[in-house]
């Protein structure tokens, strides 16, 4: 019976272990409540399946696959604002960055995420998320996203949002994901 447990529990630890980011990032982001109806559901997976292949693309066009990476980062941009909509973003890997540009129905690869990587700039919230990113600070964005909930209750329209997600193969919590607003630059010290 002994053996039988030991062997159990040896099986769920590697079928847990085995998840590559696909699987994570699915698992977490439709963990949704029962309330929410299931078509519903369905859209949000299929959104976030689309936005699974975007990264896969831009990181094979760079010969990497996002499934055997053991950790990057990831930023996403979206305007808040449909009548002007727009796609950026940036993946980490390492000390390497990879950006992207929706423009005309594509994405496409840019090195113009930010107009410089190695400063931050406190007025520009992707500078800031970048390099609090970079620099492993994933602790000082959670304190950002807690502080920009007094510009929800001021009834407050973000203009960008941006969904940072930290993939980490060999850690506990292997993704981390977080969501911030524009406003991050009104309350930065």
């Amino acid at each position: 019976m002994k053996t039988i447990l030991t062997t159990l529990f040896l099986l769920i630890n590697l079928i847990s272990y085995s998840q590559n980011f696909t699987e994570e990032y699915l698992k977490k982001s439709t963990n949704l409540s029962d309330e929410i109806p299931s078509y519903i559901k369905d859209v949000i997976k299929n959104e976030n399946l689309a936005k699974i292949e975007i990264y896969k693309t831009i990181l094979e066009k760079n010969d990497l696959n996002i499934d055997k990476l053991e950790s990057f980062m990831i930023i996403d941009e979206k305007s808040q604002d449909p009548s002007n909509y727009s796609h950026a973003g940036i993946i980490i890997v390492g000390k390497k960055h990879y950006s992207f540009l929706f423009e005309k129905d594509n994405y496409n690869i840019t090195n113009e995420f930010l107009e410089n990587y190695s400063t931050i700039d406190k007025s520009n919230a992707r500078s800031i998320i970048f390099s609090y990113l970079s620099n492993k600070e994933f602790d000082k964005l959670l304190a950002l996203a807690k502080n920009e909930n007094s510009y929800f209750e001021k009834s407050i329209s973000p203009k960008m949002e941006y969904e940072i997600s930290v993939y980490n193969q060999g850690s506990e919590k292997r993704l981390k994901m977080l969501f911030l607003h524009d406003f991050i630059t009104e309350i930065i010290e």
